[in-house]
């Protein structure tokens, strides 16, 4: 849509199907920037107040609206599929999933969607904010509202697939993988560059595992994540997809709301978990815990599930998750290190990667220490849990 097309009239008309009102006129709107630099890549994000009248009372509204970027970044980040999928989840797939849960799935509401342009409500509105304590992820408590969020999501996936099989089957086709549709996208390209700046990291450590670990996952990941991406796993349901620290909103109530819905796919349930422990939780905390956090969300899962009258505790077993756990080890680690780089850059790093992600990679090259023991830490299980 042309940027020009988003003027008072569109507004007027989009707010008024939205809330079913025809007497809303929209007299001015103010445009700001809604999120730092660096939260996000695919998308431009903005905040739009408009004011106006409604039932002849002044009315206000403040509404998130997504875009896509400039062309370049469309080619590095595969923004225009991107929000194609989003797009997908909003119109089509979110609400189905609504008619199979109890309660509100924990997204936002969505305003308007088409390929280009995403509008939804601002979510700031009821206190949620992203977590401020970027550089240490997600606490203990944080953690586990995030399971039982994706535990909701994922229930009502299951559901939906016993009582609508027809339409299930429909939705899971409509969004589409961004990543590992061909072996050198870009953003895989970046993940090799990515690791080599890793090993060279790790050039002259004494553990040799760890650069053993490294150049088989430089030189196999690829390879091996797109076949297990790409291979029918038990009891799949439809993933959120990017559950990383950045796309995750707490209240004060505890309460949680996933956003940016662009890698939305339907996969393993590990999918998520695994991106969710090895992204965002420290190594410790992740290994003192990760059985008891993986317990409370089958347990969750179950409850959602029988709370729609359907009993799945004979096929959904901690021996299945273990299992699905176990499989998807290596996605959890990768994307644990790949994604680490944004829990430490600092501001001027993200001006300096907009322009090149081998920029962007160059750029990790000046993190700390904790940095590099962090890597370490999540190498390290690896090698354990793996070899």
């Amino acid at each position: 849509m042309n940027r020009q097309q988003l003027n008072e009239d569109f507004y007027q008309t989009v707010l008024g199907e939205y809330e079913q009102n025809n007497s809303i006129t929209i007299t001015s709107i103010t445009k700001t920037a809604a999120c730092e630099i660096g939260i996000s890549h695919v998308c431009l994000v903005s905040r739009v107040n408009v004011t106006g009248y409604k039932n002849d009372k002044v009315y206000k509204k403040s509404i998130i609206i997504k875009e896509l970027p400039n062309p370049e970044q469309h080619h590095l980040y595969r923004s225009n599929l991107a929000m194609m999928n989003e797009m997908q989840a909003y119109r089509r797939i979110i609400p189905a999933l609504q008619q199979h849960t109890t309660g509100h799935l924990p997204v936002a509401n969505c305003i308007y969607a088409e390929e280009d342009l995403i509008m939804l409500e601002d979510l700031s509105l009821d206190e949620f904010k992203p977590n401020k304590n970027k550089n240490v992820g997600f606490t203990l408590v944080q953690c586990e509202v995030v399971l039982k969020a994706l535990a909701k999501l994922h229930a009502a996936s299951l559901v939906m697939e016993i009582k609508t099989p027809k339409l299930f089957e429909e939705l899971i086709k409509l969004t589409k993988e961004i990543l590992y549709y061909e072996s050198d996208s870009c953003l895989l390209n970046y993940q090799t560059s990515y690791l080599n700046n890793v090993i060279e990291i790790f050039r002259t450590d004494s553990d040799e595992r760890i650069i053993r670990a490294l150049h088989d996952l430089k030189e196999n990941s690829k390879l091996r994540l797109k076949k297990l991406l790409t291979t029918p796993r038990r009891h799949s349901v439809i993933c959120h997809g990017d559950c990383w620290a950045g796309n995750v909103l707490f209240n004060s109530r505890n309460e949680v709301k996933l956003v940016d819905l662009q890698l939305m796919r339907y996969g393993s349930v590990a999918r998520d978990l695994t991106y969710l422990f090895y992204v965002n939780l420290l190594p410790k905390l992740r290994r003192k815990n990760m059985e008891r956090l993986l317990e409370e969300y089958l347990h969750v899962l179950k409850d959602n599930i029988t709370m729609r009258g359907i009993m799945l505790d004979d096929i959904l077993t901690k021996e299945w998750l273990d299992s699905e756990m176990k499989a998807f080890l290596e996605y959890g680690v990768v994307y644990g290190m790949w994604l680490m780089p944004l829990f430490f850059r600092r501001r001027e790093d993200f001006e300096i990667s907009r322009k090149s992600l081998d920029n962007s990679v160059r750029a990790i090259k000046q993190y700390d220490t904790d940095y590099k023991e962090r890597l370490r830490e999540i190498i390290l299980e690896y090698v354990e849990n793996r070899f």
